[in-house]
């Protein structure tokens, strides 16, 4: 596992780091939704900054798609945190808006939070 999942008062928090691929990534939004669940929060934030993501233009629609088999939070946001060389995420942000999830990319922790956090 390349990743560590932790809640603040606000959101569920999921930090990456290493190699992570298309299983990892469905496999640990599974654990973020459910913790979501769990602790009656509608807000997550994904810190990608620190890993390598190894995902093919199929794998990133793949992923795209299964947030259409979830059932999300009311109100739910996802704030994600990226560094400034990773290409595939900006394909996936448009392809996670088509299937209707608010979220948004961000270069800094305080930028999302804040966007995170507002009504």
């Amino acid at each position: 596992m390349a990743y560590e999942l932790n809640t603040t008062d606000n959101y569920v928090y999921l930090n990456y780091s290493g190699t992570i691929d298309l299983e990892e990534r469905k496999r640990a939004k599974q654990e973020v939704l459910n913790l979501c669940y769990e602790s009656n929060l509608n807000r997550s934030l994904v810190d990608l900054r620190n890993s390598n993501v190894q995902m093919s233009r199929t794998d990133v629609h793949n992923f795209a798609e299964s947030f259409k088999l979830e059932t999300l939070p009311k109100n739910y946001r996802l704030a994600v945190l990226i560094s400034l060389e990773n290409q595939t995420e900006d394909l996936l942000n448009v392809l996670i808006r088509l299937e209707g999830v608010l979220i948004n990319y961000f270069f800094e922790y305080d930028e999302a939070e804040n966007w995170l956090l507002a009504i």
